[in-house]
C-alpha cells in the first residue's frame, strides 16, 4: 500500500497538529524540519516506511495496509484527502 501526498512540502512543517499512522501519534509536527519528520515517522511506525518524492510530497508504503489520520490541518497541508 502507498499512500502519496499532492504537496510539495516546505520546511519546517507549516501544518498545525499531529499525523496518526495505525493509530500512533507523531505529536505536533507545526515547525519541525521536514526531514526531521520523516525520520520521526520511520521510528515509531513499524511496517510503514516514509519519504520524500521527488517533487518534495510525503509518501507512505507497506506491505501491508495501514491508516493514516490526523489533525485536518495537517493532512490538507499533505495532501492527504
Amino acid at each position: 500500500m502507498i499512500v502519496v501526498g499532492v504537496q510539495p512540502l516546505a520546511s519546517p512543517f507549516v501544518g498545525n497538529g499531529e499525523l496518526i499512522i495505525n493509530g500512533q501519534s507523531t505529536g505536533s509536527l507545526r515547525w519541525m524540519p521536514v526531514d526531521e519528520l520523516v525520520s520521526l515517522i520511520n521510528t515509531f511506525s513499524g511496517d510503514v516506511v516514509a519519504s520524500l518524492t521527488s517533487e518534495g510530497c510525503l509518501e507512505l508504503s507497506s506491505d501491508k495496509s495501514f491508516t493514516v489520520t490526523g489533525n485536518q490541518d495537517v493532512l490538507d497541508v499533505i495532501g492527504i484527502v
